[in-house]
């Protein structure tokens, strides 16, 4: 008897000896996470494993999808001795054409598997979004728009809701300034338009208008007239085609750019004349609105300078 149950301890103890089945692999990271808004063109789907996965099983079990459900081709790569996974589009995906989300998806079935050959313990089914388009319109900004007059140390904004510039019948010299506050959430600006509309122009013109990108500190002062412009060429040479109570247009996409990157929060421009005066004691003057007209019932939106800008954004 106590043979017996030595004989069959020993049998067990070669069993427990016998070839192990391997760990499932497992899925430690990955990105974009389900339900991320933002996926940018450029940027890779990564995936992160604990161990070491075979690459042909494993790229065979992806699939990422666009939003009508075809697959969309990609290109992989492999890091940190097959861990982790880089899947780049083949093509960029494209962004939403407006503020509605624009969902694709990706898949990693359970049919990937390690290098020791164990299936993947849990698959992935992934749904994020690209960057969406956004247009607005923007108002300048009351407490910056205004004029400034070159009298000593004289200026006034924010007057009778005008801005203006020129010189008036005292050969008294007058710039003007518009401010507009920049969106917060911009990914990546698309373009931008600054729009000017002309209320009144009496003329000759002094000298040649010019419209310049310009830093006016805290507030609106004295000092912003003859303040250096922040770029060496003007957004406007010439205007003498310049109408009253139309819109002419500018693009400033490159300008509005560089706002940006210097994580500057509003965009603010000067316009004036190349001469302060022509000495001929009468009134050359552009009259714009203020934001402030906006108080007179006659005043509409559609009558006042603007900053047109599409970008993309999350």
């Amino acid at each position: 008897m106590l043979r017996r149950i030595i004989f069959i301890l020993l049998l067990l103890a070669v069993a427990g000896c016998g070839k192990q089945s391997p760990e499932p692999p497992q899925v430690q990271d990955f990105y974009p996470q389900d339900g991320y808004h933002g996926f940018k063109r450029g940027e890779a789907i990564t995936i992160t494993f604990n161990e070491p996965m075979d690459p042909a099983s494993t790229e065979a079990a992806f699939q990422l999808l666009d939003p009508s459900g075809t697959p969309v081709e990609v290109n992989f790569k492999w890091e940190d001795g097959s861990r982790l996974l880089l899947i780049t589009p083949a093509n960029p995906l494209a962004y939403s054409s407006d503020d509605r989300y624009l969902n694709y998806r990706y898949l990693l079935s359970t049919d990937a598997r390690s290098q020791k050959g164990a299936a993947l313990n849990k698959g992935l089914y992934v749904t994020f979004s690209t960057l969406r388009t956004f247009k607005t319109t923007i108002l300048s900004d009351a407490n910056y728009d205004g004029y400034v007059a070159k009298s000593g140390s004289l200026y006034t904004y924010n007057n009778e809701n005008i801005i203006r510039f020129g010189d008036d019948n005292h050969n008294v010299a007058f710039r003007g300034f518009l401010s507009f506050t920049l969106p917060t959430k911009i990914t990546e600006l698309v373009d931008a338009t600054f729009k000017l509309y002309m209320v009144r122009i009496t003329y000759p013109f002094v000298g040649q208008p010019l419209i310049e990108w310009v830093d006016l500190g805290d507030e609106l002062d004295d000092s912003d007239f003859d303040a250096a412009p922040l770029s060496d060429t003007p957004i406007n040479q010439g205007g003498s085609n310049w109408v009253r109570n139309t819109y002419i247009t500018y693009s400033v996409d490159e300008l509005v750019r560089l706002a940006l990157e210097e994580d500057r929060e509003r965009f603010q421009l000067r316009l004036r004349f190349s001469r302060n005066t022509n000495g001929d004691f009468r009134e050359n003057i552009v009259f714009l609105y203020a934001r402030e007209a906006l108080d007179d019932p006659s005043v509409t939106e559609d009558q006042l300078s603007v900053l047109e800008i599409s970008y993309y954004s999350p």
